[in-house]
């Protein structure tokens, strides 16, 4: 048993001295201050500690205060790191102890982006001495409210301004140089230090364009007197009041609603001017123009809601005297009115005034000048309230018939007729005239006036009349196995450039008795007119080293080691008599050829080819057909034609891009 050896006066003394200087009163860890960033102070309605908009999200930086350890001469190890929401951040700082004062010059960091994120964020640091690890106490409370006010209401005029609009008569009659325009303070969420700008732009500017009217500041009233007419700087149209408001943390809001006021400094209209689109570029309007339907425009200064635009074509009355609604201002002149039962052509006054109540202007009388209209086309005139879009067959044209050797079977073409040739009749038109010249379309294509595809009148047909063409061999072996192969007719004359399309005789084409299966692209999609190539049709092609569009082909074992040609050939994109997208006429150079040389495992299993995107450039908004063609003991022979819309035209007219 060990005696513990009593202690000296002195021993107990020295004893009582180092327990009291070790169980001195704690202190904690001094929370850190920011050098880099001033945060807002409290106001009666919002809590302090806001972090301003312009510091949000930026690397902040956190100055230490001393604390005891870090002077103890003991060679102890100290890391220092800030921490984030109870999170560690930023450099570490580490050193030994003792550390000297210039030690503390240095800075922890909050790292760039942690601030951006509304809410209350609580901010420190850590100080780890030997292996015991500390917190600065209290926390650095750091607020980031994003959220700017609202104003929900439009601004406040006098009742006045809001049903006259700002007249010249109201700064005479109210002996004013301005108009009083005030905000209700109640707007969500209204708090001290708020910044209402008041603001006025005129109506179709964008809001960018705003001119500033006076910039007030919570508590102070808001209204202000400053909306002159020298600032407002226009004598007539239509402005937009609003503001913005902005709160002391730099959150600014959308713009309140708008309230438009009329401005009416200077009554009357003045630089009248029209134009008479698809006229005035070539001097003329023609049928086509005139079924699109004509726009006449007109523009003048000084516009005022509840002008009226009275014009008059060829003196018919009662004058036209639609509602300007906002200039420029367009308005549609039918077929109906432009052909007035004379298809032309002629030249006919127009004549125009605005008409502001009960005033006309110009008051001295109506503008005039001379419209040039030619109305004439082959065949009979359309109903003049239903001329049809532009571009669209004649429903009073006759339809065609084809006819093979087949005489019980019209629009049907074999084999034999492709050696021998076809003929094609349509009855005479109604309203057939001398020089008119009919032209047949095959497939497409124009057949040559000496291949017997052309017919001009002479003037002694009878209504009884049919007209009779021929379709060469070539032109059917051309088209291959197709059972919807396009034949139609156009007439012309040389009196003006107005053309007359017939209707489309759809021909059953079967030229090859043992046809190839057909090929298929690998992605198209459907947007109403049946399978569509677009964009996504294309990707990127290793082995071509550009975009392509891919074809696939179904498995056929006796291809093996044949030649096998694809080929696609691009059509223009028309409307039929029912406004349906159709093919129209073939493309000029719109045709591409690819060869594939089967190897036994590929004509198994089937193989794909695959289109440079430079044939899909040209056709862009139209149609293509595909299909494919390979000599088979001795004899060529081909797939059916598969039809496809093509739709790779962007909404600005650009052919697809390529990322």
């Amino acid at each position: 048993m060990t005696v513990p050896e009593k202690l000296s006066a002195k021993e107990k003394r020295l004893l009582s001295h180092r327990k009291k200087k070790r169980s001195g009163p704690l202190e904690r860890l001094k929370p850190p201050t920011l050098e880099n960033i001033v945060l807002l102070p409290e106001t009666d309605d919002d809590p302090g500690n806001q972090l301003h908009s312009r510091d949000r999200g930026l690397e902040m930086k956190l100055k230490i205060p001393k604390f005891p350890v870090a002077f103890y001469p003991d060679g102890s190890n100290i890391t220092v790191q800030a921490r984030f929401n109870g999170e560690l951040v930023g450099v570490i700082l580490s050193d030994t102890t003792p550390l000297p004062d210039e030690w503390f010059e240095q800075t922890l960091t909050v790292p760039e982006g942690l601030t951006a994120t509304e809410g209350e964020h609580k901010v420190g640091y850590s100080v780890r001495y030997r292996g015991n690890d500390d917190e600065s106490d209290p926390l650095l409370d750091i607020r980031v409210d994003t959220t700017p006010p609202n104003p929900a209401t439009e601004v406040i005029v006098p009742t006045r301004i809001k049903t006259e609009g700002i007249t010249a008569e109201y700064f005479t009659e109210e002996g004013v140089d301005h108009v009083l325009v005030g905000y209700l303070p109640t707007y969500p969420v209204a708090k001290i230090g708020d910044v209402v700008e008041f603001m006025f732009k005129e109506v179709g500017k964008p809001d960018d364009q705003a001119t500033l009217i006076e910039r007030l500041t919570l508590p102070d009233p808001l209204n202000t007197r400053k909306l002159t007419k020298s600032l407002i700087g226009i004598d007539e149209g239509e402005i937009e009041l609003f503001v913005y408001v902005t709160d002391r943390k730099g959150n600014k809001s959308s713009a309140s609603p708008k309230l438009k006021v009329d401005v009416a400094l200077f009554p009357a209209p003045t630089g009248e001017s029209e134009t008479v689109e698809l006229h005035d570029d070539d001097g003329i309007i023609l049928f086509e123009d005139a079924r699109q339907p004509v726009r006449a425009i007109l523009d003048y200064l000084n516009f005022k809601q509840n002008d009226k635009w009275r014009l008059v074509v060829d003196h018919q009355a009662p004058p036209l005297e639609p509602d300007v609604s906002a200039v420029p201002f367009p308005h549609t002149l039918t077929y109906r009115y432009l052909y007035n039962d004379n298809d032309g052509p002629k030249e006919v006054d127009f004549e125009w005034q605005i008409r502001r109540g009960n005033k006309l202007y110009p008051t001295t009388g109506p503008h005039s000048r001379k419209l040039t209209i030619d109305l004439r086309k082959p065949g009979e005139q359309p109903d003049p309230d239903n001329p049809g879009m532009p571009g669209t067959p004649d429903p009073k044209l006759p339809l065609i018939t084809v006819q093979g050797v087949d005489v019980l079977r019209p629009n049907y073409l074999s084999k034999l007729d492709a050696d021998r040739g076809a003929d094609a009749f349509v009855s005479i038109y109604k309203g057939h005239k001398k020089g008119d010249v009919i032209q047949l379309y095959y497939n497409g294509s124009a057949i040559d006036e000496a291949d017997g595809g052309v017919i001009e009148l002479d003037g002694t047909e009878t209504d009884e009349k049919i007209l009779e063409f021929r379709i060469p061999a070539r032109y059917i072996k051309a088209s291959r196995n197709n059972k919807e192969t396009r034949t139609e007719y156009v007439v012309s004359h040389d009196l003006n450039s107005t053309v007359a399309w017939s209707d489309v005789q759809k021909v059953e084409v079967y030229v090859n008795e043992a046809p190839l299966p057909q090929p298929d692209f690998a992605i198209t999609d459907d947007y109403g007119d049946g399978p569509e190539l677009y964009c996504g049709s294309l990707k990127h092609n290793a082995d071509l080293g550009t975009m392509a569009v891919e074809v696939k082909f179904p498995p056929k074992a006796d291809l093996k080691d044949t030649q096998v040609i694809f080929q696609v050939i691009g059509y223009e994109n028309t409307q039929d008599g029912d406004g349906n997208n159709v093919p129209g006429l073939k493309l000029p150079e719109a045709e591409d050829i690819v060869t594939k040389t089967p190897n036994a495992e590929e004509a198994a299993a089937g193989f794909s080819v695959f289109f440079t995107y430079h044939v899909f450039q040209k056709i862009k908004n139209g149609w293509c057909e595909i299909f494919c063609h390979a000599a088979q003991e001795g004899h060529e022979t081909t797939s059916e034609a598969r039809l496809f819309r093509v739709g790779m035209e962007l909404a600005g007219g650009d052919f697809c891009r390529f990322t």
